[in-house]
């Protein structure tokens, strides 16, 4: 009875195929049927087709695992290395693997083993990643050897080798295309960080004497003392003229002596010589005698007027003609959007003349063409574009006889207004200034926190922060261009005044006010009809925030003492 209750337990009974692999001869006496399924013990085992392994019993009858060879999971004749690749078997190294040999390894295997190419270069990696493609990795410049060393194929950029930052890295460790950073010191001893590939690939070299980095003797500071003397120490972030290259293409803030404030390119200032934009306004000397010499002859001649959304030098509506001065170098990166100005003319029935520096070339139909050399005498140029006019233009009769008589003059018409245009730059002009064109805001102009600039020397448009002082002695500051749409702040109770304050206005109210939750803030420093949020203290404790506007102008109170929000105390928050 015992001997059966075994036979009933054991591999042979209850897993037959399994027991059917069972080696005979590698497993000494030991027998199928002296073992049960869930055995750790190892065994031999034997297949149909003769491959032969060693496994735990328990890893056949619970994992269902057969044979590693017929699986493709252990290399035979059929799926080694050497009958797949047989390529990739001839880089096999004869004396490094031991007795492993290219026939006991699969093309996928993923363990490591050595390998040595046709030039004698030595390397490890597994069967998997030369079965994949790969190759020689110094060969291919990946594994770094003699022949293709830094110092070896770049020997004038291993001079560069910043010896003691790199460690004990040296030219010699390193493959010449490299994509590692390393550090490199040049001959005038500026250091910097780049990859060894960019200074051999892209032959780069060292960024500070390229005026790429900025250090200590290629700062705007250093190369352009006299532009540096503009720079905006307010405005600009805590920078320096330092800390930027002296042909930097970053726009920072200027501050020119006279008080203007505007943004530009370092190099803009230090390579196209370009100055204060309100002190050298972007008007000609050109334009300002086309425009004098135009008012002697057309009664409606107008100055950087806006047509269509777009603004032309001069424009003589009645004619339905327009003028346009294109100086150089400025117009060079203008061409299409000049063109698109040409089309929005010829859309809307009017004549676009363009008077053109030479440098420029041709742009649409009717080009009249300068050179510098003769900017100081261009009455030639300007009745050669009167009879343009001439030809393309319904004139009166009244104007036929002016315009003839101007084309048989020696000298300039109007010279006396051109030189008074001319002296009152760098202002507007004196159809452009604030005194002119808005008198009232010229009256807020503050009579001593402006230095020397008045409303005579400034537009509407204009990017400057002025200081204002308004009939109530109000003063503030704010930029030229807002001031037509917005007055004085503090009668318009946008900033506090003692007059305007919650603690002046609703004393009640202000008896409210949160006497530590505000911070620093107390009733005298905001506005009545403030949208800002406070914190608010009733007679009996209650604490709320709210806005004040909501107190002042929606009488609201205290939100417990009114019932619409129930005191801490009172809550139940859960059973």
């Amino acid at each position: 009875m015992k001997n059966m209750y075994k036979n009933e337990l054991s591999l042979s009974y209850l897993f037959p195929d399994i027991a059917q692999e069972w080696d005979p001869d590698k497993n000494g006496k030991l027998t199928p049927n002296d073992v049960v399924p869930g055995s750790a013990k190892r065994i031999w085992w034997k297949c149909s087709k003769g491959h032969e392994w060693v496994t735990k019993i328990e890893h056949r009858t619970r994992s269902k695992s057969g044979c590693p060879y017929c699986a493709g999971q252990k290399a035979t004749n059929e799926n080694c290395l050497e009958a797949i690749h047989p390529e990739v078997s001839k880089l096999w190294h004869p004396t490094k693997n031991r007795d492993l040999t290219p026939r006991d390894v699969m093309p996928k295997t993923n363990k490591k083993v050595w390998w040595q190419c046709t030039k004698g270069h030595e390397w490890e990696a597994p069967p998997s990643r030369l079965s994949s493609g790969g190759s020689c990795p110094y060969c291919k410049n990946s594994s770094v050897h003699k022949e293709n060393s830094l110092g070896y194929c770049f020997p004038d950029i291993a001079h560069d080798w910043q010896i003691v930052k790199n460690g004990e890295l040296t030219p010699s460790d390193v493959v010449a295309g490299s994509a590692k950073k390393v550090w490199w010191k040049c001959s005038k001893g500026h250091e910097w960080e780049a990859p060894i590939r960019r200074r051999t690939n892209q032959n780069s070299g060292c960024p500070y004497c390229a005026n790429l980095i900025v250090s200590k003797d290629n700062s705007l500071a250093v190369r352009f003392p006299e532009i540096a003397k503009a720079w905006d120490y307010e405005k600009n972030d805590g920078k320096t003229p330092d800390d930027y290259v002296g042909t930097s293409n970053k726009k920072v803030w200027w501050n020119c002596n006279r008080g203007h404030s505007w943004i530009a390119a370092i190099q803009q200032r230090t390579v196209a010589k370009t100055g204060c934009p309100l002190c050298r306004p972007n008007i000609s000397r050109l334009e300002l005698r086309i425009f004098a010499e135009f008012l002697s002859l057309f009664s409606d001649v107008s100055r950087q007027q806006k047509i269509w959304g777009k603004e032309f030098d001069i424009s003589i509506p009645s004619l339905s003609v327009c003028i346009e001065i294109d100086g150089y170098p400025w117009h060079l990166e203008k061409k299409e959007k000049d063109f698109q100005k040409n089309l929005l003319c010829e859309a809307n029935g009017y004549l676009l003349l363009r008077v053109r520096d030479k440098r420029l070339g041709v742009l649409g139909e009717n080009n009249i063409f300068y050179q510098e050399k003769d900017r100081d005498n261009n009455l030639f140029l300007i009745q050669n574009l009167v009879k343009m006019i001439l030809v393309k233009s319904s004139l009166s009769e009244k104007q036929m006889i002016k315009v003839e008589n101007y084309l048989s003059l020696e000298n300039y018409k109007n010279d006396g207004l051109y030189q008074q245009l001319i002296s009152e730059l760098p202002g507007p002009g004196y159809d452009k200034s604030l005194t002119v064109t808005h008198p009232k805001i010229a009256a807020q102009w503050h009579p001593t926190k402006n230095g020397k600039i008045t409303p005579d020397m400034v537009s509407v448009g204009s990017g400057l922060n002025i200081w204002w002082q308004c009939s109530n002695a109000h003063e503030w500051q704010s930029y030229l261009y807002t001031r037509t749409k917005a007055g004085c702040p503090f009668c318009s109770n946008r900033r506090v005044t003692p007059e305007n304050s919650l603690a002046r206005l609703y004393p009640e109210i202000a008896k409210q006010w949160h006497p530590t939750k505000n911070g620093k803030l107390t009733a005298n420093d905001v506005v009545a009809g403030s949208g800002k949020k406070a914190w608010w203290q009733c007679s009996i404790g209650h604490e709320w925030l709210r806005e004040i506007e909501k107190r002042t102008k929606g009488k609201r109170g205290c939100p417990y003492c009114a019932g619409r929000l129930l005191p801490k105390e009172s809550r139940v928050d859960s059973v």
